[in-house]
C-alpha cells in the first residue's frame, strides 16, 4: 500500500476528536493558544500538541535570553556571522516538541507505510500536504467548542517545517 488518502483523513480526524474529548475531560480549564497537528511520513505517525499562552510566552522569553547571550558571546569573540545566527525573535512557541501538552494524542498510520518520504524522495508531500490542509479545516471546526485564547492559532506541518500552514482559531467560547 502506498497511500490511502481516505483512511489517512479518517485516522487524523479520529486523532482530533480524541484530543477534543481529552481536552474537554481533563484539561477544560486551559485556554488553548496554539494547536499543532503534524504527520511524520517516515515514522508513519501523526500527533496533536497544545500550547497555552503562558507557556508560550515563557518559552519565547527563554529563547530570547538564550539568543541574546549567544549573540553577545559570538560578537565578543569577533564572529559576526555566528552572532547573526541568533538574531531570530519568536512571537510564540512554534515547535510542537516544546508545547505544554506535547503529543497530547498520537496515532500510528495504516494509511501508508513507514519510510514513505524516504522511499519517495520527499514526493509523498505532494499528496500529504494538501491532505493536511483539509485536516486543518476539520480541526478548526472541532476546536471552536473549546476555550481558546483571543489569538489562538492552529498549524499543520509541511515538507518545510513542523509548524507551517497556520489558521486562526476563532474564540467562540471564553
Amino acid at each position: 500500500m502506498e497511500w490511502n488518502e481516505t483512511l489517512y483523513k479518517l485516522e487524523v480526524e479520529q486523532l482530533i476528536d480524541r484530543a477534543v474529548d481529552l481536552l474537554l475531560q481533563d484539561h477544560s480549564s486551559i485556554h488553548i493558544y496554539t494547536v499543532s497537528i503534524w504527520t511524520d511520513p517516515d515514522a508513519a505517525i501523526s500527533a496533536l500538541s497544545i500550547d497555552t499562552e503562558e507557556h508560550s510566552k515563557s518559552h519565547v522569553e527563554s529563547h530570547g535570553a538564550y539568543n541574546a547571550k549567544q549573540r553577545k558571546y559570538w560578537l565578543d569573540a569577533g564572529d559576526e556571522e555566528m552572532a547573526n545566527l541568533f538574531n531570530n525573535e519568536l512571537d510564540r512557541c512554534r515547535n510542537p516538541a516544546d508545547f505544554e501538552l506535547r503529543n497530547l494524542v498520537k496515532c500510528e498510520h495504516q494509511a501508508f507505510e513507514p519510510l514513505w518520504a524516504e522511499r519517495t524522495e520527499g514526493q509523498c508531500w505532494d499528496v500529504l500536504e494538501p491532505a493536511l490542509l483539509q485536516i486543518a479545516d476539520y480541526a478548526v471546526e472541532r476546536f471552536n467548542k473549546l476555550r481558546l485564547a483571543d489569538d489562538a492559532m492552529l498549524g499543520v506541518n509541511s515538507r518545510r517545517d513542523w509548524f507551517d500552514h497556520t489558521h486562526a482559531l476563532p474564540a467562540a467560547s471564553a
